[in-house]
């Protein structure tokens, strides 16, 4: 289950060594995707999709039904390998990907293109949520768009931004780097 509620967090401080410079660090009480200073959204559980694959690799598509509309994602870039890597739930595929873009469509209306990426260092692009954030009836998105795997990015994509003819609009996206 998911919710929007007040946030109950703390901040410390620390010391990285290998950057040699002191931290800040944000420390939430329940599990947290993103903060925001948001005050139009309404507090309590929100209405959620499941999803199987939290990746959509180029030349996939996933599709799901919320509110009894059927809306698709999909994918294209280039891949440049392909390799098997150890995860904590076992073993799956990774691929280098360039170029990579990714649209959605809703019902038999047209693709818009939303997220588009160049390049990737070890990482990729993780679907972190989906569902009604903003209580308009239709799906809004949370990714992880890290670009580098010493960078944490979340992106937040609202259904009722959207302009005219659009399904979603990029709202806040944070990228915090943790690089020497």
């Amino acid at each position: 289950k998911y919710f929007v509620g007040q946030a109950d967090y703390k901040i410390t401080r620390g010391f990285d060594e290998c950057s040699g410079d002191s931290t800040k660090t944000i420390e939430t009480k329940n599990k947290t995707l993103i903060l925001l200073q948001e005050n139009q959204l309404k507090l309590g559980e929100i209405e959620t999709v499941a999803f199987v694959k939290n990746k959509i690799w180029p030349t996939e598509k996933m599709t799901f039904s919320f509110n009894q509309v059927n809306y698709t994602l999909r994918a294209e870039g280039n891949v440049l390998s392909s390799e098997n890597v150890s995860t904590d739930d076992g073993t799956e595929v990774y691929k280098n990907v360039e170029k990579y873009r990714l649209y959605i469509s809703a019902g038999k209306g047209p693709e818009h293109l939303f997220l588009k990426q160049e390049s990737f260092n070890d990482t990729f692009v993780e679907i972190l949520f989906i569902g009604d954030i903003d209580r308009d009836g239709k799906p809004d998105f949370i990714f992880g768009a890290n670009r580098d795997y010493e960078e944490e990015r979340v992106i937040l994509y609202l259904s009722s931004e959207a302009a005219e003819g659009k399904i979603i609009k990029k709202v806040s996206e944070i990228a915090v780097q943790f690089d020497c």
